[in-house]
């Protein structure tokens, strides 16, 4: 009977070891890469294969015969991203930010068609930015909202542009055309992260990075802001480096993938 559990031990080991590899080694695994990497006999990897993919934890590629995460991991990602977990995952990198910076750091996370401030780390000065915790903000406007809007699944992305009047008035008053908007999204794209001026609120820059889920689409962003008078989008851009992986090591964290970036965006006329 001993024996027998210590076997069932010792296979929830290899499997919770096998799904890890992904987060090295992925997006795809083959049985014979992952019984070499985890230093079992290939018999045994295909084993593993076979049983998360009965689950639906993995799908076998016809095409290349290797294995990829399927739905059902990326909903036990979506899961983490979204609940209490991720901010106290997070706040140890905010702290990090914000004893570099000086600055406020805050964790947006997506709220339908909206962004919520869900975690605030307050500023060192005594001008500074506060975001009220549990407050909405629309997702296209400021950096925060504008470099997750960039890396949705674009079929989201599109939606949330088609179903808006152009041009679109931002809380803080000024006016984006679809145009602009668009050509701000694929610069976003281009560099992984977002600076913004006074969109959200008047009188504060802010620079956000995205928090990729399972599927490597945004599920939260990361942010640096202040008063405009002191946070230039200069100074904001000397700790960009350090934002951007704060918000990759955490994506990593939370089971997510590298960025989206690459792709083209195909936006109807309304």
């Amino acid at each position: 009977m001993g024996e027998r559990i210590e076997g069932q031990l010792q296979t929830a080991v290899r499997v919770a070891k096998l799904l890890m590899l992904y987060l090295s080694h992925g997006p795809a695994l083959g049985v014979r890469d992952a019984a070499r990497l985890l230093n079992i006999h290939p018999s045994i990897s295909q084993r593993l294969f076979a049983s998360l993919a009965s689950t639906g934890m993995l799908v076998k590629d016809s095409a290349t015969g290797k294995y990829v995460l399927g739905k059902w991991v990326a909903d036990l990602g979506a899961l983490v991203a979204g609940s209490h977990s991720l901010r106290l995952l997070v706040e140890p990198y905010m702290m990090r930010i914000r004893d570099l910076t000086g600055e406020t750091i805050t964790l947006h996370e997506r709220w339908g068609d909206n962004r919520r401030i869900s975690h605030v780390i307050e500023g060192v000065h005594e001008v500074r930015q506060i975001p009220a915790v549990g407050a909405c903000r629309p997702l296209l406007s400021g950096s925060s909202g504008k470099v997750m809007m960039a890396y949705l699944e674009p079929k989201e992305t599109e939606r949330i542009i088609n179903e808006v009047h152009w041009p679109y008035k931002t809380p803080a008053g000024l006016t984006i055309s679809r145009e602009a908007f668009l050509d701000d999204l694929k610069r976003i794209r281009t560099q992984g992260y977002a600076i913004t001026q006074g969109e959200s609120v008047s009188g504060v820059t802010g620079a956000s990075a995205p928090i990729l889920g399972a599927r490597g689409f945004a599920v939260a962003s990361l942010t640096v802001s202040g008063p405009a008078f002191r946070c230039t989008p200069q100074f904001l851009q000397r700790y960009v480096p350090a934002l951007l992986v704060a918000a990759s090591e955490i994506s990593t964290l939370i089971g997510g993938s590298e960025l989206y970036g690459k792709q083209e965006m195909h936006c109807h006329k309304s």
